[in-house]
């Protein structure tokens, strides 16, 4: 079987909110189709959102977005970051859509790989959501 591409590659990233660590060297391939859920404080998923999307710099490490640094994959049209709480809305076309504090309730494509922070504690209502992967936070 043939492995899909990795749409994104995280090498010993580590993101910081002041002092406080939010990721310590992760280290994470996320699939080409991939959904990723992130466990921890909704502003600490929005850093590392931020991190994933190329608008704040990591402390240390690399992310790879189809190869391209996040924030040439930003202009490029390679990843989107939308950012909730918003009652309705259409996913974007781009190939990775990074949402923070937005339940996504339209279809999936299976092409699309999606990262998002769930905006409630019960993960119970996640199961209409096929998640490949977690990234857990530390908290403060």
């Amino acid at each position: 079987m043939i492995r899909p591409m990795p749409a994104i590659e995280i090498r010993d990233l580590t993101v910081r909110s002041g002092p406080y660590p939010v990721v310590e060297k992760l280290t994470l391939d996320i699939d080409e189709g991939e959904t990723v859920a992130i466990s921890g404080p909704l502003p600490l998923a929005r850093i590392l959102l931020h991190t994933l999307s190329g608008l704040v710099a990591p402390f240390s490490g690399s992310v790879l977005i189809y190869h391209q640094p996040p924030r040439q994959a930003l202009f490029r049209g390679l990843v989107q970051l939308i950012e909730g709480p918003q009652s309705s809305f259409v996913l974007p076309s781009t190939p990775v859509v990074l949402l923070w504090n937005l339940f996504p309730t339209p279809p999936i494509p299976a092409h699309q790989t999606l990262i998002f922070c769930p905006p409630f504690i019960d993960h119970s209502r996640m199961n209409i959501v096929n998640i490949n992967k977690w990234i857990r936070l530390k908290e403060p």
